[in-house]
């Protein structure tokens, strides 16, 4: 038996559809707006990406330079004691010195398994303790500076190098001497040239 809905079911019902009417649309404004937001995150990370490529283009294209106008070309390595994660010790402190290929983006090809640079700069964070630690701080790291020319000779195959090997080859120096030390190798590899 069917029965009639009264006048006050309807309009309660009718409320009710309403509710659920604006709810949809709510949800359906807030969802266009959350998905415009995306588009707007990865628009702006589409063009940090190509600034990015056309930085790192720029600096391909300085090292390619680096040979002919006498400048300087410097593998930077770093390592540290203490690490972000939870650890029992201490790290063993190793750089790599790892021989790479170079990517020649025009003619789509690779250089030679070798060693790139003229120096190697060995970065060390080398204070110990986790409460005060600060890499901001200066004078909580030490530096080494080596030619590549000696690890070709001595470490030729090699991967990686120990900090007590690397100890045998130069010592430390703080990070105010860094800049004259690197001049310095540099000047005396091309007095070395000039005598042969």
């Amino acid at each position: 038996m069917k029965t009639k809905m009264n006048n006050y079911d309807k309009s309660s019902n009718n409320t009710q559809n309403n509710y659920q009417l604006d709810d949809i649309k709510s949800l359906v404004s807030q969802m266009q707006i959350n998905y415009q937001t995306q588009i707007d995150e990865i628009k702006k990370n589409s063009v940090e990406i190509e600034n990015l490529k056309d930085r790192v283009k720029k600096l391909e294209d300085k090292q390619g330079e680096y040979s002919s106008d006498g400048k300087i070309k410097i593998e930077v390595k770093s390592a540290s004691y203490i690490q972000a994660w939870r650890q029992t010790n201490l790290s063993t402190i190793r750089f790599s010195i790892r021989k790479t290929r170079r990517l020649f983006p025009d003619t789509n090809t690779y250089s030679d398994l070798k060693r790139h640079s003229d120096l190697y700069v060995f970065c060390l964070l080398k204070h110990k303790d986790r409460e005060t630690i600060n890499p901001l701080k200066l004078e909580q790291w030490e530096f080494y500076v080596v030619k590549t020319a000696v690890l070709d000779e001595k470490y030729k195959n090699q991967i990686s190098i120990s900090l007590n090997d690397l100890q045998k080859l130069t010592n430390s120096i703080p990070y105010h001497k860094l800049k004259s030390e690197i001049y310095s190798q540099k000047h005396r590899e091309a007095e070395h040239i000039n005598l042969n």
